[in-house]
This record gives structure tokens, C-alpha cells and sequence, in this order.
């Protein structure tokens, strides 16, 4: 994916318009319940992070997080935590640790159940 490229490069605003396209395309063809689309959101999401657009990083990162609630998979798998402790993060830059705490302690949660 050349969002990754970009991403890579440290091209942020080239890596975000490609992931903006893809998950477009993705979620009309496969619907949010999709792994991919779900990936997709949290690549977007980590690239929001690097332009400081935390808002809709934040946005993202929840959307793929109930996404992939929905797509049936294992409570071990690595997406479900990853994104969890990135919507960690999030509420960790805005100095609200109470909700950054609760979004990592479920994080270790998925990674150790």
C-alpha cells in the first residue's frame, strides 16, 4: 500500500490522503465488520497521531476498534489490544489518565486472556 510508503518516508499528509482513499473504498465494498477496513482505520488513525489531529486519530482508532468487535475474532488477536492501547495513548496526550488507564488495562486484558 503506498500509504505505508508515505507513512515510512515520515510523508504524513501524503500517507493520510491514501489511507482516506483506501478505507474509503474499502468500507463501500466490505462494510466496517472487515479486518481490512478495520486496519485501515488504524493506520489512519497512527498517521492522524503524527499530525497532531488527535480528534479524529481518536475517531478512528474507535471505529476500527468496534469494527473488529464485530468481526468475530479470537479475544488474543494483536489488532484488538494494539488499538486499544493507541486509544490509550490518545487520551494519554490529552492528560486524561483516568480514561487512558481504563483503555490500557482492557488492552492487556485481550493480550493476556
Amino acid at each position: 500500500d503506498q500509504g505505508l510508503v508515505y507513512y515510512a518516508d515520515g510523508d504524513f499528509e501524503a500517507a493520510r490522503s491514501c489511507f482516506a482513499s483506501a478505507l474509503k473504498m474499502r468500507f463501500q465494498s466490505l462494510g466496517q465488520a472487515n479486518l481490512d477496513v478495520c486496519l485501515t482505520q488504524e493506520k489512519l488513525g497512527d498517521t492522524l497521531v503524527r499530525l497532531d489531529k488527535i480528534e479524529e486519530a481518536h475517531w478512528q482508532y474507535l471505529m476500527a476498534y468496534r469494527g473488529l468487535q464485530q468481526c468475530n475474532l479470537s479475544q488474543d488477536n494483536p489488532h484488538t489490544s494494539r488499538i486499544l492501547v493507541s486509544l490509550g495513548d490518545v487520551f494519554f496526550s490529552a492528560k486524561d489518565f483516568s480514561r487512558a488507564l481504563k483503555y490500557y488495562e482492557k488492552g492487556m486484558r485481550f493480550r493476556t486472556e
